[in-house]
């Protein structure tokens, strides 16, 4: 089941998994470790909700910059794990629209291309700017 995980994420620079219990995330976590290790890679950057959990990572792994304290950025979000929530940053989208000219097709495929939203949690917002550029290409 891990090696299955691991096997569908083509570029492992960033994952993002999910366990039900403790137990499962503590299976993953060392079945992940142990799988990576045999193919001379190293997972780092642990985060996770259960704090009995995160301190099993923070005593087991090296402290890395960037992987301490509450917030932690992954797949391009920030992760609040004291308050269980996901943040997006829209500052240079909004830098962007603010320096440039807002009169072109170029602009706006500019605009919708700084928005870096691989898991899709977005796409309610960003489908509509592809809907506009595709109404405007045509």
């Amino acid at each position: 089941m891990t090696r299955d995980r691991l096997d569908q994420r083509q570029a492992l620079s960033c994952s993002l998994v999910g366990a039900e219990t403790f137990h499962e995330g503590r299976r993953i976590y060392e079945q992940s470790k142990a799988i990576m290790k045999d193919a001379g890679m190293r997972l780092r950057k642990w985060k996770t909700y259960d704090h009995q959990l995160q301190n099993i990572f923070d005593n087991q792994e090296e402290q890395v910059e960037g992987a301490s304290g509450e917030a932690a950025a992954i797949l391009g979000m920030q992760g609040d794990i004291g308050n269980d929530y996901f943040k997006f940053s829209s500052k240079s989208v909004v830098q962007y629209l603010v320096a440039g000219e807002l009169d072109t097709k170029h602009t706006l495929l500019m605009v919708a291309s700084r928005i870096y939203d691989p898991l899709g949690i977005l796409s309610p917002f960003t489908i509509t700017a592809k809907l506009l550029f595709q109404r405007l290409w045509f």
